[in-house]
């Protein structure tokens, strides 16, 4: 059995980014999106959520760079106090392991992009992060305990297994001890593939179709075309012919 998400991350970052994600649920080409709260174009995303049920949407929570949702001074191990924005990514990623960023902080910040969906009329499907950055070890822990105050169901995105390419330092070190923890909480798809502009070659969808393992697959991407790596990250998937390939969505599984 081989099935398989095709989900578009940041939905409601820009014009563009819902412009071009519209673009591939309309043509088949995408069965799921995650949400960015508090983003120039959220509203928009959110009513095309709202009008498509067909498709699955979950919340895109963004840790890092961007100004929180959340009051910063209710998050203030978030808050690079130089920039008043949440930590960069590098910065948050070493702070999260060192135990420098609090649980709670995590939680609140959390909470509020969650609800922030929520309270616009939209049914949650799944979690997932900008930078994978939920799979942390202070991260993880915010998300169990928002999944046992029932702000957020049981579906979360998997670490990275699959890769288009030779893997990072980081994925290797790190992605199996976090999937094993986010095993004992959660469930997902069994396997995930993104590349996120690590890769130049301009038939990686192609490629990673042709490859593609048992059971229930998400391959993650970033439509737009202003920035030559969200091209070459959705161009060949909105080019390829999926009509031999089971798809679905995370209301499925």
């Amino acid at each position: 059995m081989k099935k398989l998400i095709i989900n578009a991350d940041d939905f409601g970052l820009d014009d563009e980014t819902v412009d071009w994600t519209v673009k591939g649920f309309e043509t088949g080409k995408i069965t799921s999106a995650t949400i960015m709260a508090g983003m120039p174009a959220t509203a928009r995303a959110v009513e095309y959520a709202k009008a498509h049920p067909q498709f699955s949407f979950g919340v895109h929570l963004c840790l890092v760079d961007e100004k929180p949702v959340s009051d910063p001074t209710k998050i203030p191990s978030m808050i690079d106090p130089k920039t008043g924005r949440l930590w960069a990514t590098r910065q948050f990623i070493i702070r999260n392991f060192l135990g420098l960023v609090k649980v709670a902080d995590i939680k609140t910040e959390m909470k509020a992009q969650i609800e922030a969906v929520k309270a616009m009329g939209l049914n949650i499907s799944h979690i997932d992060g900008h930078g994978h950055n939920h799979r942390l070890p202070r991260s993880i822990m915010a998300l169990q305990e928002l999944q046992a105050e029932g702000v957020i169901g049981d579906t979360v995105r998997r670490c990275q297994n699959l890769y288009f390419g030779k893997p990072g330092l980081l994925g290797r070190l790190i992605n199996g001890p976090m999937q094993k923890r986010l095993d004992s909480s959660f469930k997902m798809t069994d396997h995930f593939l993104m590349t996120a502009g690590h890769t130049h070659d301009e038939k990686w969808f192609s490629k990673a179709l042709a490859t593609l393992p048992d059971g229930v697959t998400e391959i993650g991407i970033h439509p737009g075309k202003i920035e030559d790596w969200r091209r070459i990250d959705c161009e060949d998937c909105f080019a390829c012919d999926l009509s031999g390939i089971e798809l679905t969505n995370f209301n499925e599984i």
